[in-house]
């Protein structure tokens, strides 16, 4: 059996994050009251970023929300 190798790896509790999942589930209420909201996720490799992005996704598509997701890879330095 071949696996997938563009399938994530998420894993499926959230540790630590409390205060950061709320302020996005606040956001996702406010975008379904009619208050559009743009969110940017960033920091350091492995911090958890994604599952973030993968838990606010699943909240926005069970409130019948739209998403659109980018992604950037690498890094810029700014002078």
């Amino acid at each position: 059996m071949a696996l997938s190798l563009f399938k994530p790896v998420l894993c499926p509790i959230i540790v630590g994050r409390t205060p950061y999942l709320e302020m996005l589930k606040q956001c996702l209420d406010e975008a379904q009251a009619g208050y559009g909201q743009a969110l940017l996720i960033t920091g350091e490799s492995g911090i958890g970023k994604s599952r973030l992005v993968a838990q606010t996704k699943t909240w926005a598509n069970q409130m019948g929300l739209r998403v659109f997701h980018g992604l950037s890879f690498g890094s810029t330095s700014l002078p």
